[in-house]
């Protein structure tokens, strides 16, 4: 299974909330630009003098800890420790290193993962990658890396150099296909446009601007991307003028549905390039419907995973910021597993049954009444999405 980076720490000059000397203190390894931190304890950075922080008293036995002052709503399956060696010989040896998870902030009911620190070097200057599986993930869970070390001979004998959280990734299935909306190209953007109204931009800002995309839909291969104004007094634009690049220009309450139009496929991944949505407001909320709030802006590519397991066939994403994009691109999948309404058309045998319609949530519509949007047609062994304009 394919891993993806949830959340890391360097331990890092930029990172030490403070300085320290000794091994009996704690202080926050720090996030500059968020307010994510972690508690270390029993570690010296010498007053800011080492960029990292080292563990290991002549004094006397010592615990020292990191521990995740936050839970991490992901769920975690691998934690990798970057960990040099600075001081050889056996008086200096680590007794042992674990990792515990747990539900609660003091760590209490954690679960305790142990390290093989056979794989520690011995060398001095040495450095190593020490993997711990997570073999029970769950979201939201505290986290702390845990080493315990003898009274040594020569003080600082190992430092923990960085932290990395890891998710499970996407899977590498076969029969991926990526679509991609690129603003910055009017003539790539109009080929995937089905409607009659003309969107050139036009680099105005008012209400009648042509470049006004509520209403809109684009449709690729087989997924479409439907944009609504909301509640918002603004409308999502595809932008340009003199000073300002041609871009997708989103405003508080404006939404993006994305959609599979055939039958047979899955969303995989959503990506909005050179843009400011927030992916930490992402949500999973049934086994056929994704919905997201994007959050505020922070002029970063974001990117909404499905569900490992998760047949998404639409994915309505609101945002309540301004928010900038250059591209959008949508990575979709075959998908066998035939839906409740296939195996509902599996029993009729052909095209003298009569058609049915069904919006996405398996609701039977009226047929000759059909507004906007995306339905499924079922007339005997055939079933296919529409999309009605």
């Amino acid at each position: 299974m394919a891993q993806e980076l949830a959340v890391s720490i360097s331990t890092g000059y930029a990172n030490q909330g403070s300085y320290v000397t000794g091994y009996d203190k704690e202080f926050k390894l720090i996030q500059p630009g968020s307010d994510l931190t972690w508690t270390a304890k029993n570690f010296s950075n010498n007053n800011s003098a080492w960029n990292d922080i080292r563990c290991g008293s002549k004094t006397s036995a010592t615990t020292a800890t990191v521990t995740t002052d936050f839970a991490i709503d992901a769920s975690i399956v691998m934690v990798e420790v970057d960990v040099t060696r600075y001081k050889a010989g056996s008086s200096n040896n680590m007794s042992s290193m674990s990792l515990l998870v747990s539900p609660n902030a003091d760590m209490s009911g954690a679960d305790t993962y142990d390290v093989d620190i056979s794989q520690l070097p011995t060398s001095a200057g040495s450095t190593v990658t020490l993997s711990i599986p997570v073999t029970a993930p769950a979201p939201d869970m505290y986290y702390q890396l845990k080493v315990n070390m003898p009274k040594v001979y020569s003080e600082g004998s190992f430092s923990v150099n960085s932290i990395r959280y890891y998710e499970a990734g996407l899977a590498a299935l076969d029969g991926a296909h990526e679509v991609t909306l690129d603003f910055t190209d009017r003539n790539a953007l109009l080929e995937s446009y089905m409607g009659e109204n003309d969107i050139e931009p036009s680099g105005e800002y008012p209400e009648s601007a042509s470049n006004n995309l509520n209403g809109v839909t684009f449709v690729k291969d087989a997924v479409s991307v439907h944009f609504e104004k909301g509640d918002a007094t603004i409308v999502p634009r595809w932008w340009t003028s003199k000073v300002i690049s041609p871009e997708l220009r989103l405003n508080p309450d404006n939404t993006i549905t994305v959609d599979v139009t055939e039958t047979g496929y899955r969303l995989q991944q959503v990506k909005f390039l050179q843009g400011n949505a927030d992916n930490s407001y992402f949500s999973h909320l049934d086994s056929t419907t994704a919905e997201t709030d994007l959050g505020e802006s922070t002029f970063t590519d974001k990117t909404w995973n499905a569900p490992e397991d998760g047949i998404v066939e639409s994915l309505k994403l609101t945002f309540h910021d301004y928010c900038r994009c250059g591209q959008i691109k949508i990575i979709y999948f075959e998908y066998e597993q035939p839906s409740g309404i296939e195996n509902i058309a599996a029993d009729n045998d052909g095209n003298s049954q009569p058609t049915e319609y069904f919006n996405l949530q398996g609701v039977k519509v009226d047929g000759g009444n059909l507004l906007p949007g995306l339905y499924i047609r079922r007339q005997g062994q055939e079933t296919v999405k529409i999309l009605v304009k």
